[in-house]
């Protein structure tokens, strides 16, 4: 059984290891949902110089939002 790690290190190594093959200069935002495990999110700005944007603490409907195209990324 494999453990999945919910960690800020793992989920920035993987959102850098997926961005990196996409040309730079596409990538200007970036909408999560609020997790703990995009504390590192700095990390990723630094990197690809792309803006964060989480959605607000009491608008349910934007996490909603964010969730529904996760769903259709993956």
């Amino acid at each position: 059984m494999v453990k999945l790690q919910k960690s800020s290190e793992p989920v920035a190594n993987v959102i850098t290891t997926l961005l990196k093959p996409l040309p730079q200069n596409r990538i200007k935002t970036i909408t999560p949902d609020r997790s703990k495990e995009l504390s590192k999110h700095g990390q990723i700005t630094e990197q690809f110089k792309a803006k964060f944007y989480f959605p607000n603490l009491h608008a349910p409907w934007q996490r909603e939002a964010c969730e529904n195209t996760n769903g259709l990324i993956r």
